[in-house]
């Protein structure tokens, strides 16, 4: 876990990311910078013992340990609150909770993952290191959601059943990406610190568009950065949720969708609780073996 890599990834301005899930980051952003804020203010990091657990075979939840396995269990992953690549001392990140999923897809007395979900999203940077798990993986997975935004859907794709958590306050959606980020060089002024920014000759092009940005020009942003990165967020949708109606006004431009209509639409297969999750990886966990069986048998 590293403070400088988390550091960098702050100052990151492309976001998937729903706006109060943004405001949500605000502390995280203080105590980095400064140091100023209490731990009790930005919360503290959640035990490994509740990020990570199993589920046995009679519905019983512990902690999570590969010296002490628990035969033909359901591995379950909790991820909550803003979502960063790199994990420290408060924080879960991409990179942590990702090494987990991997360990209970190698750990033979895992059946099937469970990842139970409720977040606003959170940094672009954070996608790949999910993506990358779906591709490798070779036990089924199933996620769980209340409040899955922005990245949060984007990290769901790929896995093989997705449930709402519940028909209240559980929603869906957010697809889009922002950007966020703000300029000091008034205040700086004001202050008699005047910056001065000298690019080669040869580099015309360099920070072209963040530095228009900056001037309230934000056409070449967009086309540069954003617009691509969003598109490739709906494609990653669609290909990953073939029933997804996609002529849904606003599904695929950044409204959010209840549970009712996040199912009717094909952001979720089901609406549920955890204990049906436990039962449907079950349930895909005997269909992965059962075709595993039947291809080496005809290998």
């Amino acid at each position: 876990m590293s403070e400088n890599k988390n550091l960098l990834a702050f100052t990151e301005w492309k976001w998937a990311v729903s706006p109060e899930a943004f405001l949500a980051f605000k502390p995280y952003f203080n105590f980095l910078i400064n140091g100023s804020a209490a731990v009790s203010d930005i919360h503290q990091k959640i035990e490994a013992r509740y990020v990570r657990s199993v589920i046995d075979g009679s519905g019983n939840e512990r902690g999570y340990s590969a010296e002490e396995p628990v035969a033909d269990a359901i591995g379950v992953v909790r991820i909550t609150g803003p979502i960063i690549k790199y994990g420290n001392w408060y924080m879960w990140g991409a990179d942590e909770l990702v090494a987990m999923l991997h360990a209970f897809d190698k750990d033979p007395n895992i059946r099937a993952i469970v990842i139970v979900i409720d977040s606003g999203g959170g940094m672009v940077s954070a996608a790949a290191p999910f993506k990358d798990f779906y591709a490798q993986k070779t036990k089924p997975v199933i996620t769980i959601g209340d409040t899955c935004a922005s990245l949060a859907v984007w990290l769901r794709c790929g896995a093989d059943y997705n449930f709402a958590d519940n028909d209240i306050s559980a929603q869906f959606g957010s697809i889009g990406i922002v950007a966020n980020f703000m300029s000091f060089k008034k205040y700086y002024e004001e202050l008699g610190i005047k910056e001065h920014v000298i690019y080669s000759t040869h580099s015309e092009d360099k920070n072209k568009g963040f530095d228009m940005a900056m001037e309230g020009k934000y056409d070449l942003i967009k086309e540069e950065h954003l617009d691509p990165l969003a598109l490739k967020f709906r494609a990653h949708v669609t290909a990953s949720l073939p029933n997804l109606k996609t002529d849904t006004p606003g599904l695929l431009t950044g409204k959010m969708f209840y549970a009712d209509d996040s199912l009717d639409i094909g952001l979720v297969h089901e609406i549920g609780n955890l204990n049906q999750a436990i039962n449907k990886a079950h349930d895909l966990a005997d269909q992965y073996e059962a075709k595993q069986i039947q291809n080496r048998f005809n290998n």
